[in-house]
């Protein structure tokens, strides 16, 4: 059975034809949602509901609840699910008062629209009411296709806080002539790593004291680890502050946006998105396909797939959003695939799949998707993927370009393999390209024959390509190239950094131009029964998973005596060429390392780094890394 949808059709027609017929009494559904209720009525039936080239509005979520055998697809680039209002009118400044409040440099190109006037009176309600929690959505402005900035100083990076006088109260150095001009500013914000380089929060300015040069932040309580100086900042909803082309501000009492557009105002097309829910809601479902959409233009998540099995996502586009592209829970048996996921406030995919309780296998593959700046607006804790569960897999992505992590993982038995990472962990410190930590019963995973390159970018406590944090025991590192891969920083962090874990396998990667290949940073034993015997990190070995009774007892018998076993870390059969160091801390044990002896690639051209036959690397042990088979498969890069 084919319904079709198509901006021509009608609710009313029967949705069987992909035209209307010449008397216009039948033809396609106008809505998605229309040819989704239909679709529950064939109980017995499989439903293809093909959407016709067009783009669809969509300010309600298309709910699939309950329903299983539909397919949804579109024709290739060609239907777009937006949830933006585009922005028709603009014309120049005549307000004196708004005029002197803007830098003079820029007055005669800055343009105003007022949203109220087109109908919007939603400007979001994000808020943070502490580093790790948000709600709410937050107002952005695209203009031809590309995330706008909101107006702030610097306009690129960070400022660094001065002398900090008080709880919230610092020196800024933006100078006394800046900082007059901020007193007058209605919504004054600031964004920043308060105190560590991993933890930021977005802060109201409660006042500006232009004399003494002193910014105070409005509750600083909220962020829970205080301030320093030196700490990165910004600040930003600051009409004076619009100074350069593609920064705007939206003054929220009065409904007014104001745009300094990077090119002609009147030929380009400038959109806000209005849609604060997902687009499509899929609940209690099997075999689903959502297939060659473009969803773009949302303040929240495009997708979000709750209690599901046999979901496919495959060849769509997710752009322009406010929140992540896909957020999956409590999913089986599903692929999401041949996807370009692009200008994304937060995170790209989010897949809870499996039990850990019992480690039922959720049987979950993310693949051959290219995920790029993303993490836009949440900068922490927002990776191009997030995996937790059991037996799921991540594999021949491309990610890149991102402040903080590229992939995220807890639970077990998970895969994470053939992927290329580079350029992400460009803004944060004490992190890792790939991260998961503190639960030493997230046993059996495996990070095998994935590409790092070019992996961190400032300077601080340091950054990896794989990072165990905290305790993390029991898992496979294991045929990778890290090339370039780290910043070891204060922390002398690795390209393979692991913080009071042990027997992790790192085996037969390659290690070439890190200034660090490898480092640890152990615990003794008091700080190993502290931390695993108290609450609240003793409940994730002896809580509601109990790494001494079914399935772990058998799975993972060693876990019975985590307590007392102090196996090391191992490293074995690894190549390290050209790099800084290889470890010059903690006692793992070593077997078998070629460690800077040339190891004759046949061509020095990283990743294909493949070894001649007399090759010394081959009489350790060593394996040939499949290199062709890492990145995008058949896509482009």
């Amino acid at each position: 059975m084919k319904f079709y949808v198509s901006k021509l059709g009608n609710d009313n027609w029967s949705g069987k034809f992909s035209k209307p017929n010449l008397t216009r009494t039948d033809g396609p559904f106008l809505t998605i949602q229309r040819a989704i209720d239909e679709a529950k009525k064939q109980k017995q039936s499989s439903v293809i509901i093909e959407i016709m080239q067009g783009t669809y509005d969509v300010f309600d979520k298309i709910q699939i609840n309950s329903l299983g055998n539909v397919a949804i697809k579109g024709k290739e680039g060609h239907v777009i699910i937006t949830g933006g209002q585009k922005i028709g009118r603009w014309e120049k400044i005549k307000d004196n008062g708004i005029l002197n409040k803007l830098n003079e440099n820029v007055r005669d190109k800055v343009f105003k629209a007022n949203l109220k006037e087109i109908g919007i009176t939603d400007f979001g309600d994000f808020y943070q009411p502490s580093w790790a929690v948000s709600s709410g959505s937050q107002m952005q402005l695209y203009f031809n296709g590309k995330p706008m900035q909101i107006a702030r100083w610097p306009d690129e990076g960070f400022a660094l806080t001065g002398d900090i006088t008080d709880k919230g109260k610092f020196y800024c150095d933006a100078g006394k002539e800046k900082m007059e001009k901020w007193k007058q500013e209605k919504f004054l914000k600031a964004y920043g790593y308060w105190f560590y380089e991993w933890a930021a929060q977005y802060m109201d300015i409660e006042s500006v004291d232009s004399e003494s040069c002193i910014l105070s932040i409005k509750n600083p309580d909220s962020h829970a680890y205080g301030y320093k100086k030196g700490a990165m900042y910004f600040i930003y909803d600051a009409l004076s502050e619009i100074t350069k082309p593609g920064e705007w501000y939206l003054d929220r009492e009065t409904g007014d946006i104001y745009f300094y557009p990077p090119a002609d105002i009147d030929k380009g097309e400038a959109i806000v998105p209005v849609n604060n829910q997902p687009f499509i809601e899929i609940n209690g479902c099997s075999n689903i396909t959502i297939e060659g959409l473009v969803f773009e233009n949302s303040r929240k998540e495009a997708l979000l797939v709750t209690d599901s099995t046999n979901i496919l996502i495959e060849n769509c586009i997710f752009r322009n959003l406010g929140g992540w592209a896909i957020r999956a829970n409590h999913i089986t048996h599903s692929k999401i695939e041949r996807c370009d996921i692009y200008n994304i406030g937060e995170g790209g995919i989010y897949l809870e799949g499996g039990d850990r309780r019992t480690l039922e296998s959720g049987d979950n593959e993310i693949s051959n998707n290219h995920i790029h700046d993303f993490s836009l607006w949440l900068r922490i804790y927002r990776p191009a993927i997030q995996i937790n569960g059991v037996g799921n897999r991540v594999a021949n992505n491309l990610i890149h370009d991102a402040p903080h992590m590229a992939i995220g993982w807890s639970g077990n038995e998970n895969i994470i393999e053939f992927n290329e990472i580079h350029n992400v962990v460009l803004e944060t410190n004490d992190a890792g390209a790939i991260y998961s930590g503190r639960d030493p019963s997230m046993q059996g995973n495996i990070i095998r024959y994935n590409y790092f390159h070019d992996i961190g970018k400032i300077s601080g406590h340091g950054v990896a390509s794989v990072y165990f944090d905290d305790g993390h025991c029991g898992n496979i590192v294991y045929g990778n190239i890290f090339y370039r891969a780290c910043k070891p920083g204060n922390g002398n962090f690795g390209a393979v950094f692991i913080h009071g874990g042990r027997y992790n396998v790192i085996e037969n990667n390659i290690f070439i131009e890190c200034e660090q290949a490898y480092n640890e940073s152990p615990w003794n034993e008091k700080v190993w029964l502290d931390f695993w015997t108290k609450p609240p990190y003793n409940q994730r070995l002896f809580g509601e998973i109990d790494v001494r009774k079914e399935p772990y007892l058998s799975k993972y018998p060693w876990l019975v005596n985590i307590l007392q076993d102090t196996r090391p870390n191992v490293l074995i059969r690894n190549i390290v060429y050209k790099c800084g160091r290889f470890i010059d801390r903690g006692n793992p044990q070593l077997v078998d390392n070629l460690v800077e002896i040339e190891p004759m690639f046949i061509n020095y051209s990283p990743p294909f780094l493949k070894l001649k036959k007399n090759s010394p690397a081959f009489k350790i042990g060593f394996k040939q890394i499949p290199v062709e088979k890492i990145g995008l498969k058949g896509r482009h890069k």
